[in-house]
């Protein structure tokens, strides 16, 4: 076990480096492995941090019920990638094993200004205080990228990333500064996994992908891309959908179930912007007359206005496909009326 902890002094600030700041790795390289149960690095003070890839390469590796503690009584900050040039990789894997980021002003950045990794399998768990926040890919040049789960795993890895998560945007005044102020960010929810927040906001170069859950009580796309499955698979959205902007990226596999990727959203979903873009995996070619559920919503779809574009790539142009609402509004469908014929359309 190791502790940092100054329950007297309200001014202080108590952290760790690794890979800069002339800590661990000074600025060049460093690793750190907290590993098995009762492995626990733990920092408590009114203002806390902890940084890997501060200003050189970082590593640290929490394995097999290991844990860091960050308990911040005024702030507590985590960030991965944190100076531009940096470069920052955290894994968090299996039963027990996990980051808690504690306290008011609770925060995670993956790709603060350089470039960070955070991974997240086999049961672990990343979490940041219910107040706090999280932004994957933070500020303007920085790429940030979070993998939630396993392919195969016996139960989920779970990342809270507090009240708000950011994906490719910027904060300003405790508020998403918009689409086009952030860097690059990743979400990819595998199977297996959940993450969890109560707004999440995707900006222009943020990605959110993969075959698992998201928990919000809203989600807006707000420029960026919603891509499901790996290959061809279901994402699930636990709350409402808003698509102010950005592309749904729909790759379709075959009319069978789960053959075509399917974003499928508990709530309610609105649409009043962006572009589907469908594109053709496994080998399939659709024929006259296939017709492929690719968007759900259970309590309906509103379309409010007609600035929502639809684009199928790796066909001849003329191809000809029609996307209609369907089952009470509560379903969007894509139906061939040819059949096509893989080429650049």
């Amino acid at each position: 076990i190791i502790s940092t902890e100054d329950p007297l002094s309200a001014m202080h600030e108590a952290g760790f480096n690794v890979g800069g700041g002339g800590k661990v790795g000074g600025g060049g390289t460093g690793t750190v492995n907290v590993e098995g149960p009762g492995s626990t690095l733990h920092v408590e003070a009114s203002h806390v941090f902890g940084s890997v890839g501060r200003d050189g390469t970082g590593d640290l590796h929490i394995t097999n019920g290991g844990l860091v503690e960050l308990l911040g009584k005024d702030a507590a900050t985590f960030t991965v990638g944190h100076a531009a040039g940096a470069v920052g990789t955290v894994d968090v894997t299996g039963l027990d094993s996990s980051i808690q980021i504690t306290g008011p002003g609770a925060s995670l950045h993956v790709g603060l200004f350089g470039d960070g990794t955070l991974e997240i399998h086999d049961q672990a768990t990343v979490s940041v205080d219910p107040s706090g926040l999280t932004v994957i890919g933070h500020k303007d040049g920085s790429v940030g990228h979070v993998i939630v789960g396993d392919g195969d795993a016996s139960g989920d890895s779970i990342l809270n990333a507090g009240r708000t998560l950011l994906i490719g945007e910027d904060i300003a005044n405790g508020a998403p500064a918009g689409p086009d102020t952030g860097g690059t960010g990743s979400l990819f929810i595998d199977t297996f996994g959940q993450v969890n927040a109560d707004h999440v906001f995707i900006g222009t170069d943020g990605t959110l992908a993969g075959n698992g859950s998201l928990n919000a009580t809203t989600t807006t796309l707000d420029g960026g891309t919603i891509s499901p499955g790996a290959s061809a698979g279901t994402l699930s959205i636990n709350g409402d959908l808003n698509i102010t902007d950005g592309i749904f990226d729909i790759q379709l596999g075959g009319t069978g179930a789960g053959q075509s990727d399917l974003v499928a959203v508990s709530g309610a979903a609105t649409v009043s912007g962006g572009r589907v873009e469908f594109s053709l995996t496994n080998d399939y070619t659709p024929l006259t007359g296939d017709q492929i559920v690719f968007f759900s919503a259970s309590d309906g779809i509103s379309v409010p206005n007609d600035n929502v574009a639809t684009v199928f790539r790796g066909v001849t142009s003329d191809f000809r496909f029609d996307v209609e609402l369907a089952d009470d509004l509560k379903s969007a469908s894509i139906t061939a009326q040819s059949d096509a014929e893989v080429g650049n359309s």
